[in-house]
């Protein structure tokens, strides 16, 4: 039982190191590329590309102090882990406050879709979807984006390994 819990413990320690690896900046590239082309052939008013400018400057401003604060906390929670004597609750409080992070990510997201929808007239609206339909159709959703190769090895051979119920726990 305590070498389960050990083992449990190093995964997750494993798993938070690795998160780095998870944000693919090659996938990101391609996508600033692509929101590029998209925005050029959209024929925007002078208003209209100040407006989506300034929007995008705040939105990665924003964005970028939320996700170094993230990752200050992901540090916290590796260091939490690393201590001899683990206090669970301060690990929870951490989680949480990253959790609280990642959903105001998630809401400027959000905001910022709306805030081109509203911006758009419906002609360009329009003209858009066509564009994502057909150059943006590749690309991985910018919120969610795909695991490091090594991550997807570990989840594809945990799917064939057998799986501990807690059967065996309680006898």
């Amino acid at each position: 039982m305590r070498l389960v819990r050990l083992a449990w413990l190093y995964a997750c320690l494993v798993l938070f190191a690795s998160m780095p690896l998870l944000a693919a900046a090659p996938a990101a590239e391609a996508a600033d590329t692509v929101r590029e082309k998209i925005i050029s052939q959209l024929g925007l008013t002078d208003v209209q590309k100040a407006a989506i400018e300034a929007s995008r400057a705040k939105r990665e401003k924003t964005l970028g102090e939320l996700f170094a604060k993230i990752e200050a906390l992901r540090l916290r929670i590796q260091d939490e882990f690393k201590k001899p004597v683990f206090e669970k609750e301060r690990v929870k409080e951490l989680h949480r406050e990253t959790k609280e992070l990642t959903n105001r990510i998630m809401d400027i997201h959000f905001e910022s879709l709306v805030e081109i929808r509203e911006l758009l007239e419906p002609v360009q609206h329009a003209k858009m979807i066509e564009l994502f339909n057909t150059i943006g159709k590749d690309l991985p959703s910018p919120a969610f984006p795909e695991p490091a190769p090594a991550m997807q090895d570990v989840g594809s051979a945990s799917a064939d390994a057998p799986r501990d119920t807690g059967a065996e726990r309680g006898k």
